[in-house]
């Protein structure tokens, strides 16, 4: 019975520092991976709720890259899209949990990609996002048409 708690300890305090140097060092998705399906003390809850509040928007952009390499351009746009919506989604979250500074970084990733791919501007992203949650026929038209613009 020791034997078990003793593993499950260091278990637990080895997945736990690695989560947070994974985190430092900028890789949410394996400080994500290391603490999900634990049951967590409330630094290491904090830890996990701040990767994965980051992790909404970087997916986003991890997404676009994935697509561009594959030459689909329009399901890229589409990624890139949907970072902004999660950005404006989970902003107040990130600002309660004192990674604003981490999250708007990923953003301005979107950002940057949407307009040295696109050619969009930032208010024309967040026009883009509104009208996907409104009207997603007349969007995806649009994005589909900005897609196929782009050489």
């Amino acid at each position: 019975m020791l034997v078990c708690v003793l593993n499950s300890a260091l278990y637990y305090n080895t997945n736990s520092s690695q989560a947070k140097t994974y985190y430092n060092n900028g890789e949410y998705a394996k400080a994500y991976s290391k603490l999900n399906g634990m049951k967590l003390n409330s630094n290491d809850k904090t830890l996990y709720e701040q990767a994965s509040t980051i992790m909404y928007v970087r997916r986003q952009y991890d997404s676009y890259n994935n697509y561009m390499s594959l030459n689909m351009k329009t399901e890229a746009l589409n990624a890139l899209i949907k970072g902004i919506d999660r950005y404006n989604t989970y902003r107040s979250s990130a600002q309660e949990l004192g990674i604003d500074d981490k999250f708007k970084a990923e953003y301005q990733n979107v950002i940057d990609a949407l307009q040295n791919t696109f050619k969009i501007s930032e208010a024309q992203g967040i026009s883009l996002a509104d009208m996907s949650n409104s009207d997603f026929t007349n969007y995806y038209l649009k994005i589909k048409e900005y897609g196929k613009a782009v050489q």
